[in-house]
């Protein structure tokens, strides 16, 4: 292969791991507690010590000493059937038309809480905000576009959280997360690319609860935006000779920042209604860079028309006596990806949630939670033509897709 080539190759390659990015910005792994409301209640603190995920003030609703340890699993099936992919040599490909990509992923979380004193709480987590697999078969006709992604990340936050007054918390963490991308696909009819990257970043938090009256609290909470440069490597196969060119590469990437809006009504001493809005900025999400280590100079930059995801819902929990609490909540997400930017990597869509869930407590100090959610996908599409700086192929098809997540976890507080 020539410079040439070995530059589009890797562009490509590349824009698909970054679109890819977009409709898989989810916490579904953060908090199992949390999984039973779809999410319901988090910023107001009505689980446990796991909602500081979305809103660190919420440290000052546990005045004990708890430790969180809690594992999601997620089950996605997705079914593609692709009509018809052109690479840019306009020939029209020929393979598989029915696929499926879907895999299962599961995401530990662990947290951690204490008061200091009267007016601050510390609290510690390590998380996997984001976690999705996906593989495809090597003859499938969307193989120019995907055929095995692995996105990981692993996140460490440190958090306080103080008490201004009977009323009023606020709170503010310090995130360090790594994040780790496998990604490969067709880079043309004779050639197949695997790209390996990694990088780590830092970000903050930020809350505010608020209780105004006995039965109600409002929380806001700010996970600021992670700005990545992965860098990597992109092994090129030829399919004709199998001789093997490595060529090195950076993505400078953001995952972008996330503000949730919370409140929760205890309607009387056994029921609590709960609702949260999560609002994930993708529109500032404009362009994808990449930029190429060796030889130095060449870059491709992609223009991403993104819009902005809102995540809407609501829950209640109720206490059947005192060991036993069931939860139920109900969510509407709006996609960020449009047609012409959706890759089969990633086909996400709107979406809606159905949850339930329980928390049994086993004595004063100790209670296990579970949690299932099902999650009901729009029908989505990629349709997109041959364009030699975003995809070397077209391709036109659709996706069915749905997902079952189990949560399970064990609280312990002193």
């Amino acid at each position: 292969m020539n410079l040439k080539r070995h530059l589009v190759c890797l562009g490509t390659i590349l824009v698909s791991t970054g679109a890819a990015h977009a409709g898989a910005f989810s916490m579904e792994g953060a908090s199992p507690s949390a999984l039973g409301n779809a999410f319901a209640g988090s910023a107001t603190g009505s689980h446990d010590n796991s909602d500081t995920f979305f809103n660190p003030a919420t440290l000052r609703a546990t005045q004990t000493t708890q430790i969180h340890l809690g594992l999601t699993s997620v089950d996605t099936t997705i079914d593609a059937t692709a009509y018809s992919s052109t690479f840019s040599d306009n020939i029209p490909r020929t393979g598989q038309t029915q696929a499926s990509g879907g895999r299962t992923v599961s995401a530990p979380s662990l947290y951690f809480s204490t008061p200091i004193n009267a007016s601050w709480t510390f609290g510690a987590s390590v998380t996997s905000p984001l976690k999705w697999r996906t593989t495809y078969p090597e003859g499938w006709l969307g193989r120019f576009h995907a055929l095995d992604t692995d996105i990981d990340t692993l996140n460490a936050t440190a958090q306080l959280a103080y008490q201004i007054n009977d009323t009023l918390a606020v709170g503010a963490g310090l995130q360090y997360e790594q994040m780790a991308a496998t990604v490969s696909r067709n880079t043309s009819p004779t050639a197949y690319g695997v790209y390996r990257g990694k990088d780590h970043q830092h970000g903050f938090t930020l809350g505010v609860l608020a209780q105004p009256t006995p039965e109600l609290k409002l929380g806001l909470g700010y996970r600021s935006a992670m700005r990545y440069s992965l860098r990597g490597d992109v092994n090129l196969t030829s399919l004709t000779t199998g001789a093997i060119t490595t060529v090195p590469g950076q993505v400078d990437w953001t995952m972008p920042d996330m503000l949730t809006l919370g409140a929760a009504y205890q309607a009387n001493e056994k029921t609590q209604w709960v609702g949260d809005i999560r609002w994930t900025r993708w529109s500032s999400v404009s362009v994808f860079r990449i930029q190429f280590i060796r030889p130095a100079g060449g870059g491709l930059e992609v223009p991403l028309p993104f819009r902005d995801s809102v995540l809407t819902s609501v829950g209640v929990n109720h206490k059947l006596n005192g060991q036993w609490m069931l939860r139920a909540g109900l969510a509407h997400e709006k996609d960020a990806v449009t047609d012409d930017m959706r890759n089969p990597r990633l086909p996400t869509g709107d979406r809606t949630w159905a949850s339930i869930g329980a928390q049994y407590k086993l004595n004063q100090r100790a209670s296990v939670n579970l949690a299932y959610a099902r999650q009901f996908f729009k029908n989505t599409r990629s349709n997109f033509a041959a364009n030699a700086t975003r995809n070397s192929a077209s391709l036109d098809a659709s996706y069915k897709l749905s997902s079952q997540l189990l949560g399970a976890s064990f609280v312990y507080a002193w």
